[in-house]
């Protein structure tokens, strides 16, 4: 009786050490020569070949880590607090769920280029997570948005250093029902529908990025949504701000759209138009007008 319960005990002890729970670890690693066969990705002389199957065995707050740039991904499902900080190439969709019970809530995305060659749209898609960072990113060629965040909680976006290009959609979008908040630093959107679209109870501030070629508006603001923008380019657009008193310029250069301005837009200063087929509505000063040439 004795041995039978050794050897049950035994069993057990061999089947809880090859459970994914217990094969999860902090730092996960991928790379070109890696092998997805009968690999938990945790020791960096054995990587996995995909950032997908590293995915499902990294624990909640940790790290997949790219050691050379690995095979493309299909579309990615993010469902846990984790950092994917990988020189690599995703050929669909990256799609964040991560439950709120979930207590790190932050998920990071650093040095990937997302395509939608095949057929996708949005190519970000943020439907649950406290805090998303996205940082060196490029999102290229997809069949709606670059970036959607329409989360139905509160969360904060954080987007540097990032170009995303040649979307169907808006290259950005925030339009989360419970008013969420995005700061972009160093963005560049071109060649999309709309560079930015921020909807009605949503908050962005936008520094030192460069919204041009946007087909239809480079910045639109919905009514009852907040936008600053600051030391920016808005240039080449259909229309360079839509505001519905919901835009606030500061120091910035907005040139060659096809409309500068339309609706109430309100300026700090600084702001040099320029070289616009029509100015639009004239910009509403928040402060004393500059005494510096050009500036409104």
């Amino acid at each position: 009786m004795f041995s039978r319960f050794a050897f049950l005990a035994a069993l057990l002890a061999i089947m809880l050490a090859h459970s994914p729970a217990s094969a999860q670890s902090t730092t996960v690693y991928v790379a070109s020569n890696g092998n997805d066969q009968n690999n938990s990705c945790g020791l960096a002389y054995q990587p996995c070949a995909t950032i997908s199957r590293a995915l499902g065995y990294v624990s909640p707050g940790g790290l997949v880590l790219c050691l050379s740039p690995p095979q493309a991904s299909n579309s990615l499902y993010v469902l846990t607090a984790v950092t994917i900080d990988c020189r690599a190439s995703v050929n669909g969709q990256i799609q964040i769920n991560v439950p709120a019970g979930d207590t790190r809530q932050v998920v990071r995305l650093r040095h990937l280029t997302v395509d939608g060659l095949g057929g996708v749209g949005p190519l970000v898609m943020i439907n649950t997570s406290r805090s998303v960072v996205l940082e060196d990113v490029t999102l290229v060629e997809g069949t709606g948005q670059g970036v959607s965040d329409q989360r139905s909680s509160a969360g904060k976006l954080v987007i540097k250093d990032s170009l995303i290009h040649k979307n169907a959609g808006p290259g950005i979008v925030v339009a989360g029902p419970a008013g969420n908040v995005a700061i972009l630093d160093n963005v560049t959107s071109i060649e999309n529908s709309y560079g930015l679209a921020v909807g009605s109870g949503n908050s962005v501030t936008v520094t030192r990025s460069t919204i041009s070629e946007n087909s239809t508006t480079g910045i639109q603001g919905d009514g009852g949504s907040q936008i600053v923008v600051d030391s920016s380019t808005i240039s080449n657009n259909g229309t360079g701000v839509a505001s519905a008193s919901s835009v606030r310029l500061f120091n910035n250069t907005i040139s060659f759209n096809g409309i500068a301005i339309s609706g109430s837009t309100g300026s700090f200063g600084g702001n040099r138009l320029s070289g616009n087929s029509s100015a639009g509505m004239p910009l509403t000063p928040l402060g004393s007008a500059s005494s510096e040439f050009a500036q409104q």
